[in-house]
């Protein structure tokens, strides 16, 4: 199927900065996609972007609306899995899945000498198997022997479906800017860093 139009979404941080950075360019690659839209660059804030785009496949049912999340933001509005699968909205949600709240944990990490506090859960969620609990279809990244096929076929389906991604929590993100400051002071890697008030 090819996709003429798509619309991409995105919740706040992390995933949504790895979605600016490389997956319009990954969809239109291997979806064959000829236009995509990009809504709500960095305006979006977690849990936004699954209901989002669930309204948005709503107005605009002959397009593919993908949404890039977070496992962290994904929780907080999971149970509208099932209002896409109701609605049969065809939304792909691509889950940036690092099994903690990576944006927390990377500050922690880089800001607070390493001192991980409630950002990196201590259990997995299988969030495919949630998925194929609510009669949405389910696609592992991890598991696939084949990345860009099992992508093509996920976007090859009408409907809504889920397409785990996981990801190594060090796995930074990058511009940052620490938390109270300025522009100037922004951190392009993980190399030295100027440590918060309270980094100990």
């Amino acid at each position: 199927m090819r996709i003429r139009w798509g619309f991409l979404l995105s919740d706040l941080p992390n995933s949504n900065r790895r979605q600016l950075e490389h997956h319009p360019h990954i969809i239109m690659k291997h979806t064959g996609a000829e236009n995509i839209i990009q809504l709500l660059e960095r305006l979006g804030t977690m849990g936004f972007g699954l209901p989002a785009a669930i309204g948005a496949a709503l107005k605009k049912p002959d397009a593919t609306v993908v949404c890039f999340a977070g496992d962290g933001s994904l929780l907080m509005n999971i149970q509208e899995l099932i209002t896409a699968v109701e609605e049969d909205a065809n939304v792909k949600i691509i889950l940036s899945n690092n099994n903690s709240l990576g944006w927390v944990h990377q500050q922690q990490d880089l800001l607070y000498n390493k001192q991980i506090s409630t950002s990196q859960y201590h259990r997995a969620v299988d969030f495919p198997t949630k998925a194929e609990g609510l009669q949405m279809k389910a696609y592992d990244i991890g598991t696939c022997t084949d990345p860009a096929s099992t992508l093509a076929e996920a976007f090859a389906q009408s409907g809504p479906a889920l397409i785990n991604v996981p990801i190594e929590v060090q796995q930074h993100v990058f511009p940052m800017v620490p938390p109270g400051g300025a522009n100037k002071e922004i951190l392009t890697s993980s190399g030295p860093t100027r440590e918060c008030a309270n980094g100990g």
